[in-house]
């Protein structure tokens, strides 16, 4: 993702999110998330932050996602 190579950083997220031993699914959602908006992709990251408050509800992410939600 800093490299700019967010279809790439998404591909990788994902890997992370359908990993059944990983604890970072919060995290690598809410960068899916931030991917998406950066390529302009809107409503996929409006889908997405959703996903991050009902899968993850007490993730530290999902105050920054309901104010982006507000925004976008």
């Amino acid at each position: 993702m800093a490299l700019g190579n967010y279809s790439q950083a998404i591909n990788n997220y994902n890997h992370v999110v359908s990993s059944k031993a990983s604890d970072k699914k919060d995290v690598a959602t809410a960068k899916m998330a931030e991917c998406l908006l950066k390529m302009g992709q809107t409503s996929e990251a409006k889908d997405t932050y959703k996903q991050l408050i009902e899968k993850f509800p007490k993730s530290e992410y999902v105050p920054k996602a309901r104010k982006l939600l507000q925004q976008i």
